[in-house]
């Protein structure tokens, strides 16, 4: 969407041919200036009717990246972290 432009989103379905259908419901509004101001969200796979799939609770990890400890060793590139647990992908 464009900037400065609010948008309402209510639910988005994702299909896998070899598995089901999921849906991740939102009905929450993409919006700088309005409701909770959020512009990105976190949805949780869902039945049609809304209901989590997952009985798996949420949990929050703390991590610390170091790129070096000398003068000039740094970097100003992105860092991307993915955790693997034992039940699949975390």
């Amino acid at each position: 969407f464009k900037s400065g432009r609010s948008q309402r989103l209510s639910q988005i379905s994702a299909t896998d041919p070899n598995v089901e259908e999921y849906w991740f419901v939102c009905q929450q509004w993409f919006d700088k200036s309005s409701g909770d101001k959020a512009t990105v969200r976190e949805l949780l796979p869902t039945d049609e009717q809304g209901k989590v799939l997952s009985d798996r609770q949420e949990l929050t990890y703390v991590t610390h990246v170091f790129t070096g400890d000398k003068s000039g060793a740094g970097t100003d590139a992105n860092v991307f972290l993915t955790i693997y647990g034992a039940s699949e992908d975390t």
